[in-house]
């Protein structure tokens, strides 16, 4: 488990689990404000908002979107971030006719940064919004079930 990555040893019996694979909050000494909380039930409702992300917001999510609380990411350039990422999911999801759904935050967590370095006007947001939402209803029409056929047989 050392080798992999999940804990580190501290001595012959001592075991520490990364914090990543730990589901329990672990350090208290960051008191959460107002400000803090609102940011992330903001960033729970933008990442949660979609049908191709499908997991809970774990205390993984929380740590995370508190980190880019701390960062200074805007709750604007994650709401971007997390647009950009699913437009290209939906798109991935829409071309290939199969594929994963988005199962943790940190797979926008590159996005922040790229979104964060783009020179783009307000009008390609709002695009890239209502694309990711056209993608959505497009998906979510491809994978409904087929309703059975109510032709009787004889």
């Amino acid at each position: 488990m050392v080798t992999a990555g999940v804990c580190r040893l501290h001595a012959p019996d001592c075991i520490e689990i990364q914090e990543r694979f730990w589901p329990y909050r672990r350090d208290l000494r960051h008191a959460e404000t107002a400000d803090s909380a609102a940011y992330v039930a903001g960033i729970q409702r933008l990442f949660l908002g979609h049908g191709c992300v499908s997991c809970s917001f774990s205390p993984a999510e929380e740590r995370l979107a508190l980190s880019w609380w701390r960062r200074g990411v805007s709750l604007e350039q994650a709401e971007h971030a997390i647009y950009l990422g699913v437009a290209r999911k939906y798109a991935a999801l829409l071309n290939n006719g199969k594929g994963s759904p988005i199962t943790a935050l940190s797979y926008f967590e590159h996005l922040i940064t790229e979104v964060a370095h783009a020179e783009v006007s307000p009008n390609y947001w709002r695009h890239v919004k209502g694309r990711t939402e056209q993608f959505e209803r497009r998906w979510q029409t491809a994978t409904r079930p087929k309703p059975a056929s109510t032709e009787e047989t004889k």
